[in-house]
């Protein structure tokens, strides 16, 4: 049985960037969890409730991951360009895409660093005894902390200046998509409290 719908964001999809900020929580929230699991299992080995634990963090990056990356790569990211462009914000533009570039890379990058984590994640849901990589938790971590910030400094202030509420409506409506939701049936809920 599932623990949690990761489909489903604890602040609703009223606000398309507040749900992808609370994205970002969710995220740094389960960032902390691998890091109080790798200190659990340096003090106990891989036991069944650090099993139960490595499966729900797995289960969440590998289903959320994806899909943030790819509302940011499909629907956010060209959206707050393309009207920071229209708004004739040349300065304004020109950083969001340097940065949007270098998120795009992080994305792979970070990509590339989970790979690693699903292992390790992957020998404590078996309980095999093997002291968790800290060096790949620690690039991990900070890889996901240094992009979050980038977007939450650069990408969210000028989204929240550009986009109009029909851009933020059919946003809303991508990402509910992308989860098998329906938007029609989301917007204006507000304290849904699944994950």
């Amino acid at each position: 049985m599932d623990l949690i719908d990761f489909r489903r964001p604890a602040g609703g999809f009223a606000n398309a960037l507040h749900l992808w900020l609370a994205c970002h929580d969710r995220f740094e929230r389960v960032i902390a969890l691998i890091e109080r699991l790798a200190d659990h299992v340096d003090r106990h080995g891989p036991d069944a409730a650090a099993g139960i634990t490595a499966r729900e963090v797995r289960r969440f990056f590998e289903e959320a991951m994806p899909r943030h990356h790819a509302d940011e790569e499909q629907d956010l990211f060209p959206r707050v360009l393309q009207r920071a462009r229209q708004a004739r914000r040349n300065g304004e533009s020109a950083t969001a895409a340097r940065a949007i570039e270098r998120l795009g890379a992080d994305h792979g990058a970070i990509d590339a660093l989970w790979r690693g984590m699903r292992e390790l994640l992957g020998a404590i849901e078996l309980e095999q005894a093997r002291p968790p990589d800290r060096a790949l938790i620690k690039r991990f971590v900070d890889a996901q902390i240094e992009h979050h910030r980038v977007e939450d400094q650069i990408i969210c202030p000028l989204a929240q200046r550009v986009l109009t509420p029909s851009d933020l409506d059919a946003l809303g409506g991508s990402l509910a998509a992308r989860r098998g939701l329906a938007w029609s049936d989301l917007a204006g809920d507000s304290a849904a409290p699944q994950a």
